[in-house]
């Protein structure tokens, strides 16, 4: 079952990292629709290639300097891949949200139409395993 987390600061670094451990090495994703989105609008996102049974965080980030990811905690989704190492959920996804560090700090607002925003996925140890860029009207 899917449930949502606040402040669960460890998944910025799992969507941020660009580190891939075997297990996540080959998995895709897609998001529908990823361009033309409106605030707050519902995607669905769908990721294969995943170890099956294992627990992920997926949710919308932004690179908001050279190597620092933001996050947007209160929409973050984690759930289970299933034994054919698929993972699908719907994502609520923002033009604008307050940002969340790896580490927790607070960045401030990050806005999608200044920031290249994704949709990113990671297991529980901080591997990143896909991302997908999105685009707002």
């Amino acid at each position: 079952m899917l449930k949502k987390l606040i402040g669960a600061s460890a998944l910025a670094l799992a969507l941020a990292t660009t580190l891939q451990s075997p297990a996540t090495a080959d998995a895709s994703m897609t998001v529908t629709p990823s361009t033309g989105l409106t605030d707050g609008q519902v995607v669905q996102a769908a990721v294969s290639g995943l170890n099956p049974g294992t627990t992920y965080r997926l949710g919308q980030c932004a690179e908001v300097e050279p190597g620092k990811f933001a996050c947007s905690f209160p929409d973050i989704v984690e759930g289970q891949a299933d034994a054919g190492g698929n993972f699908s959920t719907p994502l609520t996804v923002r033009a604008t949200f307050p940002g969340v560090l790896f580490d927790g700090t607070a960045w401030g607002t990050v806005d999608c139409k200044v920031h290249s925003c994704e949709v990113g996925i990671g297991d529980l140890d901080l591997n990143h395993a896909a991302d997908v860029p999105i685009s707002f009207q």
